[in-house]
């Protein structure tokens, strides 16, 4: 029986969803692209009301990051991979994106990585997010780290070196010390286009690592809005949210409805400033090393 270090092997799958990961073995095979287009009139009014007596500002892309959290807590399948055409469940929820040291054309970019809990709030994200980006743009990160002790190595041994990662990845053997800290090897890959005041496009798939979803925040800015009760035609403050998904870890219903979950976050967040109210089967379901190891110490106590 194969083991990975970053997940559990899923048991269980159907024989069609088993056939397609020899039909369709890599993501540019299988992927499926789902624009959304997110109300925001609601979500930044809350935020300037919430912001109104507190220094250190909650962003939008603080609710971006905690609706996803919160929406892979209830929809553990978006938390999948496939890899050596099998299908994993990852132990950590984790997020990807890249941070310019400074805006401008000729700016540093550093990948940073959010670690996300069942039970973070809006709050426990925003203070996480707001050390990471610091590090980020002021210190140092293990991607960064990584990206300067590679980088000095000569060109033959960074292609041989990336080579071997990728087939040992492949055979389910993949060298742990160094996927952990690549972005490739998140849940998501969160790209931020909005902060550079540009529309979203839909992101390039990697076929090395993991990740399974590819996401791309677009810039605010006014549309046409149709109110589903009344008929009603509005102009509101919208933002566009493109996903590229890998179809093979989870069918379009399963996805449709985790995406209609989000948006719902996103759109009301004070859903997001407590944390979820979790059973302890939906928390075994997401299959996350932490919670392993909170149980296995609570056995010892006892």
């Amino acid at each position: 029986m194969p083991r990975r270090p970053d997940a559990t092997l899923v048991k269980g799958i159907s024989k069609y969803q088993e056939l397609a990961f020899h039909i369709m073995h890599r993501r540019n095979d299988s992927f499926a692209l789902f624009p959304m287009k997110i109300d925001l009139e609601h979500t930044l009014a809350y935020l300037d009301s919430i912001n109104s007596n507190r220094a250190d500002k909650i962003t939008l892309f603080d609710v971006v990051l905690s609706s996803m959290a919160q929406t892979l807590c209830l929809r553990p399948r978006a938390n999948r991979f496939v890899s050596g055409r099998r299908l994993w469940q990852r132990n950590e929820m984790k997020i990807s994106f890249v941070v310019k040291r400074e805006k401008s054309d000729d700016g540093e970019e550093v990948n940073a990585t959010i670690y996300f809990k069942p039970n973070d709030t809006l709050f426990s994200v925003h203070d996480r997010l707001t050390k990471e980006i610091y590090k980020a743009r002021e210190g140092d990160n293990p991607n960064a780290e990584d990206v300067r002790f590679f980088g000095a190595m000569p060109r033959w041994f960074i292609k041989l070196l990336i080579k071997v990662i990728w087939k040992l990845d492949k055979m389910n053997h993949p060298v742990h010390s160094i996927t952990k800290d690549l972005p490739m090897y998140s849940t998501v890959y969160l790209a931020h286009l909005g902060s550079l005041n540009m529309h979203a496009v839909f992101h390039h798939l990697f076929e090395m690592g993991t990740t399974s979803i590819f996401a791309v925040i677009g810039k605010i800015h006014k549309d046409t809005v149709v109110n589903q009760e009344t008929g009603e035609v509005q102009v509101h403050r919208v933002m566009d949210l493109n996903f590229n998904l890998d179809e093979r870890i989870a069918d379009g219903i399963y996805w449709g409805r985790t995406l209609d979950i989000l948006q719902d976050f996103i759109e009301h967040p004070e859903k997001l400033e407590k944390p979820l109210d979790l059973s302890e089967e939906q928390i075994n379901a997401l299959h996350l090393k932490a919670e392993k190891v909170k149980k296995s110490d609570k056995s010892k106590k006892k």
